[in-house]
């Protein structure tokens, strides 16, 4: 008992000098990094004067709205940046939500690996991960990019949590994290909407399997199934309404909507596909619209935002057309034309998958360390962070479960985890189809794509690397206990 004791102790000072050793780490990292950074589009997210021209003036605290109206961006980024006072204390909060949803992901692979090397490799892995720059970066940014990552990290770790503990207190905390991060982001829906499924269909499941058939399930665990199905309508009900509401309050500022922006983008210059999509268009758009569309080039020339704009002011049918026609016209274009899906997934995929760096970031790591998690390849001068990790954990993946199958116990073990195992699927197949939805509304847009994809782009590299890690983990238990138990062939 006493050894049991001591060893407990050591294990919570180590888990100590490990936290407060990355909180360190952290936050030398953002001072060596100052000062902040501004983007271009900052000012719309902070109080006071905006553009000096009316009717940019934007926007004070009274402008938070959980509603929508009357505001550019969403309340779960204005609402803490109205509350403090600098960029400097706003950055510094983007720091602290950071390291504490980094830190929770780090304790749920300890708690999910169970065994205590291998949760100690993942939870190093996820720690080292969040200390590259092409991550730190984020939080020195006056945006929305550094807490959509800090939710999205928290949610695959409240996720995960909920499966280890078995609590309807954690899927409740995953359901109020999933009506925050859609509120910030709602294009990550994909995402949040296949994790949730996992996790009702694994309780529903589970209640079924522990009574033996439907009709010995409790009506109290009946009830709380339909209160958290109905929790989990809502959280992708209110952002989707929220959303369109705050749709339409861009027309206050700038005159259009967002959907009309969205339009721009979409027959942009630089979009390799529009052509096509603009042959189809003629067939039933204005004549004037068709003369002023841009032609591709190839060369990205500047931000199509006011595209819409420009139309309405030279061509007096586009406004009539556009309310009847846009952008249902669009949605189904894009249903009866696969290959333009394709096509522009296949081509700004690379684009999404490569996150943004600030080179004057500081780091702290070893440029080879760095390299492991975002290898950098050199293509026309640029240097690209490649995402050709997912072929080689991909392949260890495979690899560890031919190797697990080959004895009986080694598949039972890895059997034991398969929900975790499919969770990660879940984000993984969820962050490819936000990534996806992104693209059919801004295509290709290099300035944009790494941008409003990177907390997916991270989700699906990390959990790459953690589901490799995972399995070969597997496989070293597997023959640790076959070494130990008589050989038992299928």
């Amino acid at each position: 008992m006493a050894a049991r004791a001591r060893r407990l102790q050591q294990v919570s000072t180590i888990t100590w000098l490990v936290i407060i050793t990355y909180v360190v780490v952290r936050t030398v990292q953002w001072v060596l990094s100052l000062p902040t950074i501004d983007g271009p589009d900052s000012h719309s997210y902070l109080p006071g004067l905006g553009l000096a021209v009316p009717p940019n003036w934007y926007f004070g605290f009274e402008k938070v709205s959980f509603t929508g109206d009357g505001v550019l961006r969403p309340w779960t980024i204005t609402l803490p940046y109205a509350l403090l006072l600098t960029d400097y204390f706003r950055c510094f909060f983007q720091l602290l939500v950071s390291m504490a949803a980094w830190l929770l992901l780090a304790f749920t692979m300890v708690r999910l690996a169970r065994g205590a090397v291998l949760g100690r490799v993942l939870a190093a892995v996820v720690l080292v991960f969040s200390c590259t720059t092409l991550v730190t970066s984020w939080d020195l940014l006056i945006n929305r990019e550094s807490l959509a990552i800090s939710m999205t990290v928290s949610l695959i770790a409240l996720a995960l949590l909920s499966i280890v503990y078995r609590s309807y207190g954690f899927l409740l905390l995953v359901i109020l994290n999933s009506l925050l991060l859609l509120v910030t982001r709602p294009t990550l829906a994909p995402l949040v909407v296949l994790l949730l499924l996992v996790l009702l269909i694994e309780r529903t499941w589970r209640s079924i399997a522990s009574r033996g058939s439907i009709k010995e399930v409790g009506g109290a665990t009946i009830l709380r199934g339909a209160f958290a199905a109905l929790l989990a309508v809502l959280i992708v009900v209110y952002p989707a309404l929220y959303s369109m509401r705050l749709d339409a309050s861009w027309t206050s500022w700038y005159g259009q909507t967002m959907s009309e922006t969205q339009f721009g983008y979409v027959v942009a210059d630089y979009n390799p596909r529009a052509e096509a999509l603009k042959a189809e268009l003629a067939k039933t758009a204005p004549q004037c619209l068709i003369d002023e569309l841009p032609v591709y080039t190839g060369v990205y020339v500047g931000a199509p935002w006011g595209f819409a704009a420009h139309i309405r002011d030279t061509c007096p049918e586009f406004a009539t057309w556009y309310q009847a026609n846009w952008p249902s016209w669009y949605y189904r274009y894009v249903a009866s034309h696969p290959d333009y899906v394709a096509k522009l997934s296949l081509s700004g995929m690379k684009l999404a998958l490569r996150p943004w760096d600030a080179t004057t970031s500081f780091s702290a790591l070893p440029v080879p360390v760095r390299d492991a998690f975002f290898p950098v390849t050199t293509g026309d001068g640029v240097a690209i962070y490649d995402p050709m990790f997912l072929y080689w954990s991909l392949t260890l993946s495979v690899l560890a479960l031919a190797l697990t199958r080959w004895r009986r116990r080694g598949w039972a073990y890895l059997r034991a985890h398969g929900l975790a195992v499919s969770l990660i699927g879940a984000v993984v197949a969820g962050s490819a189809l936000a990534i996806i939805a992104n693209l059919l509304l801004i295509p290709s847009y290099p300035l944009e794509t790494n941008r409003v994809n990177v907390s997916t782009a991270f989700a699906i590299r990390l959990t790459g690397i953690l589901l490799a890690a995972f399995l070969v983990g597997t496989l070293v238990e597997h023959i640790r206990r076959a070494k130990a138990l008589p050989t038992d062939h299928d």
